[in-house]
């Protein structure tokens, strides 16, 4: 999906740091997606967007994980020596998603690749005739 355009429609101050919201619209589409930017540096601070405008709470959890990325880096952790804890993570997301059934499973699937990816993934797994 390309991007129609982009607009900064809210800041808050959370633990005396100060943000800035910014609404992407999406071409084609009705969707909007929010992400968290610093307001010093426009750095993003999402790692993935909002659906909807973030709560104050949501904005607290990503602080706290920018945080955590400073103390990670401060003690000079690699990306290597989380791999074990991030695959254990991911691979338990993946039982609880595939538990629920198809309408969770199509449900992770839309919000990683979008409507249209999806469709080409079920498309893909279609079963074969025999």
């Amino acid at each position: 999906m390309k991007k129609a355009h982009e607009d900064i429609v809210g800041g808050h101050t959370i633990a005396g740091r100060r943000v800035l919201i910014r609404c992407i619209t999406w071409k084609g589409t009705s969707r909007r997606s929010f992400d968290v930017l610093d307001a010093e540096t426009y750095e993003e601070l999402t790692d993935e967007s909002f659906d909807a405008y973030p709560t104050d709470e949501q904005i607290k959890d990503v602080l706290n994980a920018d945080e955590l990325v400073a103390l990670a880096e401060g003690i000079g952790l690699t990306p290597e020596d989380l791999d074990e804890a991030v695959h254990e993570t991911a691979s338990k997301r993946a039982s609880e998603v595939n538990n629920g059934g198809l309408a969770a499973q199509i449900d992770y699937l839309v919000d990683a690749f979008g409507p249209k990816g999806t469709r080409s993934i079920i498309e893909d797994c279609r079963p074969k005739p025999r």
